[in-house]
């Protein structure tokens, strides 16, 4: 018989009666019912909803539940269960409503999920160095899951800059960043964690392809995580839809108290690749800066993201750049940009007015692979080529610095330059030619306070070819690995082999004839 709708939630279909709500269609038959849910809703009766929210007032009123004294509690709470979607953008405290003078959001025994629209952590909660983003009060006895959201600026007097934990929340972090979140409190044994604190009440987490950089904690107990009392597993693999895709592993994390999993920052679960064919296109998708006077991009590439430029010449006269000085601003940027081909055939062209890429920070790895660089200009700063700052880790491979200036007067590095804030470079069969450094040191490369290694071999997947080796670079600092010129990697060079005529065969001789017998 058909399954009929009721009103009665105990209702779960062995007679053929089923409970459906919001609109769901009941369908099947007895002992097999079935609830289709419209657009918006979903679970097994169509009892849970997903929610837009476009701004910090709405993101508070639908999660913030919590009510004391000093609380100010949302007026349209979440069922548990349900999903928060947030729209990409900023969400601060300025001019919106938040749960606390000291907290953005204050969600107790709340369960459920709070996810960014896309996977790209493009909702950014910044704490604007004011308030703690998220204290978690308990989850009711099952999972609150944050999704792709980058907790910014986070700033507390006690623990738990980004988020505090605790009452035994059960809480997953998925493709989330922290970045810059300070916890300012001194108390030895329970301050502490820039990012994370669970507390002495317990809580278990989960964190997956989560980046951390920049965040404090003045007590000393974990700049990134302080685990009081609870269960934290740092997993070293990427969520679904992602499983497949191994993340890229990033610095170390600097923690306090017992760690499971792998205690490293990770993203590049979220890998796509970009084409690319002008300089518009360039700066939109790789040029992330956010300080004073630079101009970011507007479809940036997520981390551990591929960007592939076709064969041209790309200069800031054809489109927008970042700045006065510099072409490209990439901070704190992972994964790969590269030619179309592996003859270094894409130019970055600084028309000597610009230095080609000014690189700070570290998610993780930042491979430029066939990228010629030419005619940068440095102005009255270092590195005319690409300057590199702040910890950040660039391989450069299969690249040419061509005719790069560096017009500083105290250092110089007329293609490459290593600032004091340190970094690690690697360098596979690439070639330096005419670059200048005529007030400072170094004429290709001065490295003031990273690590910069220049090996003689070539990348993948020329690694069974030997480079050819050039002149030996004008360098400054220390420079690990051979200080020369490399190149040709790419050229296959097999020798022509000639070959070995087959032996001419001896002639067969002719057989001798029987005599004939007499008659």
């Amino acid at each position: 018989d058909p399954c009929q709708a009721t009103s009665n939630s105990t209702d779960h279909g062995p007679d053929g009666n089923y409970y459906c709500i919001n609109e769901g269609d009941v369908g099947g038959t007895t002992s097999f019912c079935t609830c289709t849910c419209p657009t918006g809703f979903f679970g097994q009766n169509c009892q849970n909803a997903e929610h837009q929210v476009d701004g910090m007032t709405e993101l508070f009123n639908k999660v913030s539940n919590r009510e004391c004294s000093s609380c100010t509690t949302g007026n349209s709470i979440i069922a548990n269960g349900d999903i928060v979607v947030m729209d990409v953008g900023e969400f601060t405290s300025s001019g919106e409503i938040c749960a606390s003078s000291s907290n953005m959001l204050l969600p107790e025994e709340l369960y459920g999920s709070i996810k960014c629209l896309d996977d790209k952590g493009s909702c950014v909660v910044d704490g604007e160095n004011t308030k703690r983003i998220i204290l978690v009060r308990g989850t009711g006895g099952r999972e609150l899951t944050f999704r792709a959201i980058a907790f910014k600026n986070g700033k507390t007097t006690s623990a738990g800059g980004g988020l505090y934990i605790r009452s035994g929340a059960i809480v997953d972090l998925l493709l989330c960043t922290f970045s810059n979140c300070r916890a300012s409190g001194t108390t030895e044994n329970w301050h502490g964690g820039g990012a994370i604190y669970i507390a002495s009440s317990g809580g278990t987490v989960n964190v997956f392809g989560t980046s951390y950089t920049g965040n404090t904690a003045e007590s000393g107990n974990g700049n990134d995580i302080y685990n009081n009392a609870g269960t934290i597993t740092i997993h070293n693999t990427c969520p679904s839809p992602y499983s497949s895709i191994t993340p890229l592993t990033g610095s170390a994390l600097d923690n306090c108290g017992t760690i499971g999993g792998s205690e490293y920052s990770y993203s590049g679960c979220t890998q796509q690749e970009h084409q690319i064919a002008n300089m518009n296109d360039l700066f939109n998708k790789v040029s992330n800066a956010d300080e004073t006077g630079y101009s970011s991009g507007t479809s940036l590439m997520g981390a551990g993201d591929t960007v592939v430029l076709a064969v041209s010449v790309y200069k800031c006269s054809d489109g927008a750049c970042a700045h006065s000085m510099s072409m490209l601003r990439l901070n704190s940027s992972s994964g790969e940009v590269k030619c179309v081909d592996d003859n270094a055939s894409c130019e970055l062209n600084g028309e000597q007015k610009r230095k080609a890429i000014y690189v700070s920070g570290s998610s993780g790895r930042l491979t430029i692979r066939a990228i010629a660089f030419k005619d940068g200009y440095s102005g009255s700063t270092s590195g005319g080529g690409a300057y590199i700052d702040n910890g950040a880790i660039v391989d450069l491979r299969l690249c040419i610095f061509t005719d790069c200036v560096s017009m500083s007067s105290s250092r110089g590095g007329g293609a490459i330059y290593i600032a004091s804030t340190g970094g690690t470079v690697n360098i596979y069969g690439t070639a330096f030619t005419g670059n200048v450094a005529p007030y400072g040191d170094g004429n290709d490369i001065y490295n003031n306070a990273g690590t910069i290694t220049i090996h003689n071999t070539c990348p993948s997947p020329y690694s069974s070819i030997v480079p050819s080796k050039g002149s030996a670079l004008d360098a400054y600092g220390t420079i690990a690995g051979s200080a020369f010129s490399y190149s040709e990697c790419h050229l296959t060079n097999t020798p022509t082999i000639v070959p070995t005529p087959a032996p001419t065969p001896a002639p067969t001789p002719a057989p001798t004839p029987a005599p004939t017998p007499a008659p």
